[in-house]
């Protein structure tokens, strides 16, 4: 097994990872800078697109609710693997963000269940800006019926959980509504473990 040392080399092996789990459900897996322009919206919208995504794509007026859940029952230990490993890390850093069951990526209770892909995956470093991974944040947890939101060091996993901690604030004082509940947050080693593991 050789060691992931560059974030090019985690894209690429979560997208191989990632069509050969899901490979009977026909789904399409992608790394940003493969294709510029699969989310986009309009040419007057800005339309980010996370850095791995796994469709189906609902785009224009497609709707894949039904799909995304038994892709979600299909995945229910990569999910649940990914929930212990979040709720670690956000126990480990003091935060009692509101913590994600499996009823949060599945059926009437998922968080964002017209979701616009399955997965949408932002992966940050150490280097770019706390706002660049807020915007990862609310980027992962909108397109995505799972957002996960991978640290490749332990300062992007932490700046990634105070950005679920500052949306937790701003629903609490009532600046925003926005569940977050389908955000992940994994360090690069947890998400090799997990997924590995499937």
């Amino acid at each position: 097994m050789d060691e992931i040392r560059t974030a090019k080399e985690l894209e690429e092996f979560g997208r191989r990872r990632f069509q050969n789990y899901f490979d009977r459900f026909q789904v399409e897996v992608f790394c940003e800078s493969e294709n510029r322009g699969s989310f986009r919206i309009s040419q007057e919208i800005y339309s980010p697109e996370p850095d791995i995504a796994v469709g189906p794509f609902a785009t224009g007026d497609k709707h894949f609710e039904g799909e995304y859940d038994e892709m979600a029952l299909h995945s229910r230990m990569f999910i649940e693997g990914c929930i212990s490993k979040h709720k670690v890390n956000a126990k480990n850093v003091g935060f009692t963000i509101a913590f994600p069951s499996f009823g949060s990526f599945y059926g009437s209770t998922a968080v964002n269940s017209n979701a616009r892909c399955f997965i949408a995956m932002e992966i940050e470093r150490t280097g770019t800006s706390r706002k660049h991974k807020l915007g990862s944040t609310v980027n992962a947890i909108a397109l995505g019926r799972i957002g996960i939101l991978l640290g490749f060091d332990n300062a992007s996993t932490r700046i990634f959980l105070r950005a679920l901690k500052y949306l937790d604030f701003l629903n609490t004082v009532k600046k925003l509504n926005i569940d977050f509940r389908n955000g992940l947050v994994l360090s690069k080693e947890q998400f090799e473990e997990v997924i590995r593991g499937i």
